[in-house]
C-alpha cells in the first residue's frame, strides 16, 4: 500500500493481496509504473494505485527483471480490486 500526503491531507491506498514469494524489485516496479502513469496523464491517485498493483505483482515471481509486470497484468489486478 501507499499514502498520498498533500498539504494537510493524507489518503491511504490499500495494498493488493497476493501470494508473495520474493520482494526483490517491488519498489522499483511501483516507482516505474507510478512515473509512467503520471507521464501518461493519470492523476496521482490513479498512478499510485497502478504503482501498488505493479509492486504487488512483482512479488509473485522470483528475481528482479523477470518479476516486472506488463501493463495488461496491472490492469487485470486493478479490475479485480
Amino acid at each position: 500500500g501507499a499514502r498520498i500526503v498533500r498539504g494537510g491531507s493524507e489518503q491511504r491506498v490499500d495494498a493488493y493481496r497476493v501470494d508473495a514469494i520474493d520482494t526483490v524489485a517491488a519498489g522499483d516496479a511501483f516507482c516505474g509504473v507510478f512515473v509512467a502513469a503520471v507521464a501518461d496523464g493519470d492523476d496521482v491517485e490513479t498512478a499510485v494505485r497502478r504503482g501498488c498493483a505493479a509492486g504487488a505483482l512483482a512479488t509473485m515471481t522470483r528475481g528482479a527483471v523477470p518479476s516486472l509486470p506488463y501493463r495488461t497484468a496491472i490492469d487485470e489486478l486493478i479490475a479485480r480490486g
